[in-house]
């Protein structure tokens, strides 16, 4: 019907009307037709025929898929890499707020004691950092092969690893936490996440 209006609507002033059509090949594939079509009009202005050329866009149609396509996995990737950034900016920024804390608190310390205290807490803190990049290149290796690898794990025993990671700043906020969880509490999760 669509074709049908089109040449309804030509005059001899719009005589000039552009139409696409998928068709099946004679080899039985597929294909995309551009048509251009000129209605031709006699002295009083009536169509008396219409003259159409025809033109084989099927490999065009198929760039132009492929590049939506393209585009979509792009615009994935894109917020995939945004979330990542995120996560990579949170996890680092945490532990380095906790080094560094610990490291003000040594340069202030006059206690042997304490020092060695402080240095127990930094070696901890440079494990958790580095089992964080660790963690964080495991997700590369996830979005790189799109395998999502689920490990289970102790609820608890990650929320004790995440109290351990902020003990500095719980200490400077002279707060209390009481973590009352059940001890056979497991989860699946992605380790890095």
């Amino acid at each position: 019907h669509m074709i049908e209006e089109q040449i309804m609507s030509l005059d001899p002033d719009h005589h000039i009307f552009l139409w696409e059509n998928r068709d099946k090949r004679a080899n039985g594939e597929l294909g995309w037709t551009a048509w251009i079509n000129q209605g031709i009009f006699d002295e009083s202005g009536n169509l008396i025929k219409i003259h159409s050329v025809g033109r084989d866009i099927t490999e065009l149609k198929n760039s132009y898929q492929q590049a939506l396509d393209l585009l979509s996995v792009s615009s994935e990737q894109n917020k995939k890499l945004k979330n990542f950034t995120y996560i990579v900016s949170h996890n680092l920024r945490s532990h380095s707020a906790n080094i560094k804390g610990i490291l003000e608190l040594l340069q202030l310390s006059v206690d042997p004691e304490e020092k060695n205290k402080l240095f127990d807490l930094l070696h901890f803190s440079a494990n958790r950092l580095e089992e964080t990049i660790h963690n964080l290149n495991e997700i590369l290796t996830i979005q790189e092969n799109s395998l999502r690898i689920m490990v289970r794990i102790n609820l608890g025993n990650e929320i004790k690893k995440t109290l351990d990671v902020l003990t500095n700043v719980i200490a400077s906020t002279k707060c209390t936490i009481h973590l009352e969880i059940e001890h056979n509490i497991f989860v699946k999760v992605i380790p890095a996440y």
